[in-house]
């Protein structure tokens, strides 16, 4: 069995910032609804079982104990009032809605990474916050090809980091060699 967990909240967001404005009859902003449900849409294809995770609302218990962490203070309006309608019509679209109050959608994420962790459950988490590759370390746990593109990237950066460390660390001892030959 497969789970694919998505970041609700980083989806509208994306949505917010890759598709057109939309305006209802009355004037409301919802292009970043549409890109939502047509995101939500695509996954119904391909997966049965899908969690949605929202922030509720963007505080989190981390704004009492540090003050200056992200708030809803300077988010658009525009942005802000499609939250929830998106988390309404992930239940209509009869999807799970895990809707933090006190808490961010990676942290309910990574709740149920922890617990299926012993399950025979395949966890693909859609979303490239990197908060979340600390479920990575779970057998069952992927990420979605985005993400393990980013992730295979990274991996690449430290492999030719590696090859020149090594690269280096053969021409300083071939130097060490020829200084000793040449006693110098």
């Amino acid at each position: 069995m497969q789970i694919y967990l998505v970041d609700g909240t980083y989806e509208l967001f994306r949505a917010h910032f890759g598709y057109p404005s939309r305006k209802t009859k009355q004037g409301k902003e919802v292009g970043a609804l549409k890109g939502y449900v047509n995101h939500l849409q695509s996954l119904k294809k391909n997966y049965e079982y899908i969690g949605v995770a929202f922030d509720s609302k963007v505080e989190s218990f981390r704004n009492e104990i540090y003050n200056e962490y992200k708030s809803s203070k300077n988010i658009d309006k525009e942005i802000l009032d499609q939250f929830p309608l998106a988390e309404k019509v992930t239940e209509l679209l009869g999807l799970t809605l895990l809707s933090m109050d006190h808490y961010e959608a990676d942290d309910a994420i990574a709740s149920v990474c922890e617990l299926f962790k012993n399950e025979n459950v395949e966890i693909i988490i859609g979303s490239l916050d990197k908060d979340l590759m600390q479920c990575l370390n779970v057998n069952n746990i992927s990420c979605t090809p985005l993400g393990i593109n980013l992730l295979q990237q990274e991996m690449m950066f430290i492999k030719n980091l590696e090859y020149i460390l090594i690269k280096y660390q053969i021409f300083s001892l071939l130097l060490v060699i020829l200084l000793m030959a040449f006693q110098v």
